[in-house]
C-alpha cells in the first residue's frame, strides 16, 4: 500500500507536467476567452475548483516551467519532485538576481534540496539561498516596504483642533515618522522639566496641591507630567514663531483682539465727565469670532494686538481700529475682513 500511495503521486506529478505546456498555450492564445470566459486564469480557477486566484497561480508557473525553468518541468515529469515543490523553487529562483546563469545555478541547488525536503523546509532553504546570493536583497525590500509606508503615512497627515465643549479644544494628529521627529527635536527644548527651589512654590508643606498646583510636592520638581510639558512646548513654540514676525501676511500674525464698544457709549464717555452712569460693556473676542472668557482675554493681551471697533446702535460696523498708525511694507491691515468678522458674530439689537 505504501509504494502505491508513493507510485501514484509520482504519477500526480508526471500529470502535472503535461498540464503545464497545454496551461501555457491556453494563456498565450487566449482560448477561454473564444469560449466566453473572462480570462484564461478564471477559466483554470473554475476547472481546477481551487480557491480564487489560484488560475493566476498555475499560469504563473505554467509560464516559467515552460520557459526558463525547464529543469523544474522536467524533474516534476519524472516524478521526482511534488507540483507544490516546483513551486517553492520556481519562487524562490525568482528572487534572485537577474543574471541567467546564477539563478540557473539556484535552481540546482532548489533541486537537489526538494528530494530530500518537503514544501516547508524547501521554503526556508530557498530564503537561505537567497540571502546567501543576495544578501542585499532583505535590506532592499525592508527599504521599499519603509519607503511605501511613510509615502502612506505622509498622505494620511492631518490635524485637526476642535472645541471639546468643555472649556477647552481636543487635538488630534497623524504625521509621518519624518514630521514628528522634527516636531519632537523642535519641542523637546521647551519641554524640559523647570525645576525650582524647595518650597519656591509657596506650599505650606501640608500636602500635594497646597500650593495651588496640583500635583506638586513642594520639593522644587517640575509638577507637570510629559504630556502636559510637550503642550506647553508646543504653545510656547507657536508664541515665539508669532513674535519672531516669519509666518506668512496672508492669515499669520500674532493674537489680535478685538475690542468692541457701542457708539452711545463711547460718545457718552468722550462728552460727559461722570463715566460711572453708564458702565462700559465690551466684549473681547478673537478674529475668528470664537469666544474666550474674560481671564483668557487678559492673558492674551499681554501679547496681543488690541483693535478697537465701533459698532451703531443696530449693531452695524461704524469704524474699526488698526494695529498701526501706518501702512508697514511687510503687512497690510486687513480692516474690512475684521469688520466683517465682527459684524457676523455680533447680535443686532444688543449694542456694545
Amino acid at each position: 500500500m505504501l509504494d502505491t500511495v508513493a507510485a501514484l503521486e509520482r504519477l500526480r506529478s508526471t500529470l502535472d507536467a503535461v498540464v503545464m505546456p497545454v496551461v501555457a498555450e491556453v494563456d498565450a492564445t487566449d482560448a477561454a476567452k473564444a469560449e466566453g470566459w473572462s480570462s484564461s486564469k478564471d477559466f483554470l480557477t473554475a476547472v481546477t475548483g481551487g480557491h480564487r486566484g489560484g488560475g493566476a497561480g498555475l499560469v504563473r508557473l505554467a509560464r516559467e516551467l515552460t520557459g526558463p525553468r525547464g529543469a523544474t518541468l522536467a524533474d516534476l515529469a519524472g516524478g521526482r519532485i511534488s507540483r507544490v515543490q516546483a513551486e517553492v523553487v520556481t519562487r524562490a529562483v525568482d528572487q534572485l538576481p537577474g543574471d541567467p546563469v546564477l539563478r540557473g545555478r539556484g535552481e540546482a541547488v532548489m533541486l537537489e534540496h526538494a528530494r530530500v525536503l518537503d514544501a516547508t523546509a524547501l521554503t526556508r532553504a530557498g530564503r537561505h539561498l537567497v540571502s546567501v546570493v543576495d544578501p542585499d536583497g532583505d535590506e532592499r525590500a525592508a527599504e521599499r516596504a519603509l519607503a511605501r509606508e511613510e509615502r502612506a503615512a505622509h498622505l494620511g497627515r492631518f490635524l485637526n483642533i476642535r472645541d471639546d465643549g468643555i472649556g477647552g479644544v481636543s487635538i488630534r494628529g497623524r504625521a509621518s515618522a519624518e514630521d514628528g521627529a522634527m516636531i519632537r527635536a523642535a519641542l523637546l527644548p521647551l519641554a524640559a522639566p523647570v525645576p525650582t527651589d524647595p518650597g519656591a512654590c509657596g506650599g505650606t508643606g501640608t500636602g500635594p496641591g497646597s500650593c495651588g498646583t496640583d500635583g506638586c510636592t513642594h520639593d522644587g520638581a517640575d509638577p507637570r507630567e510629559h504630556g502636559a510639558r510637550f503642550l506647553d512646548a508646543l504653545v510656547e513654540a507657536t508664541r515665539r514663531l508669532q513674535s519672531a514676525d516669519l509666518l506668512p501676511s496672508s492669515h499669520g500674525a500674532t493674537p489680535r483682539i478685538t475690542l468692541t464698544l457701542g457708539y452711545l457709549w463711547l460718545l457718552h464717555q468722550h462728552t460727559s465727565s461722570h463715566h460711572n452712569h453708564h458702565p462700559a460693556a465690551a466684549d473681547a473676542g478673537m478674529d475668528s469670532g470664537d469666544p474666550m472668557s474674560a481671564e483668557a482675554a487678559r492673558r492674551l493681551a499681554c501679547d496681543a494686538d488690541l483693535i478697537p471697533a465701533v459698532l451703531g446702535p443696530e449693531g452695524q460696523v461704524l469704524d474699526v481700529g488698526r494695529r498701526q498708525r501706518l501702512v508697514t511694507a511687510d503687512r497690510l491691515p486687513r480692516p474690512s475682513r475684521r469688520a466683517l468678522g465682527r459684524r457676523r458674530t455680533h447680535q443686532l439689537g444688543q449694542p456694545r
